[in-house]
């Protein structure tokens, strides 16, 4: 399972004082759908989502808005005209970014990399 953390002032920190360092961290609702999906299918279901529920309240949630539907659907037919196919929630995670503006993805998933105008940094790559 991926988490995509989005830092909506467009700066990355890696030591873990990202909100002490004054950056808007959270994530969007596709996330906590993709962590809902994988904890009911999970067989610790109780305990992981015991677990979500303690530490989803650490980080904001935003919205997928009509800004953001909008720009999936730029984003999908500008990606489907290249031949590119990418999952629909990687596609709803970049869509939030763009609509939020001036957002980094931070994740492990190199398909967000193909996303044009989006920022995206791999946390595994950052020492």
């Amino acid at each position: 399972m991926r988490l995509r953390i989005v830092c909506s002032d467009g700066a990355v920190s890696t030591n873990g004082f990202g909100r002490l360092a004054g950056h808007k961290i959270g994530s969007g609702i596709p996330v906590l759908a993709e962590l809902c999906a994988g904890i009911e299918y999970s067989a610790t279901r109780d305990v992981n989502m015991d677990v979500l529920n303690r530490n989803i309240g650490l980080f904001r949630l935003w919205p997928f808005t009509a800004e953001a539907a909008r720009e999936y659907g730029r984003l999908y037919a500008a990606l489907r005209r290249t031949g590119r196919t990418i999952q629909t929630v990687d596609l709803m995670i970049a869509a939030i970014a763009l609509a939020l503006g001036g957002c980094t993805v931070v994740t492990s998933d190199s398909d967000l990399s193909a996303i044009p105008r989006l920022n995206v940094v791999n946390w595994a790559a950052v020492t």
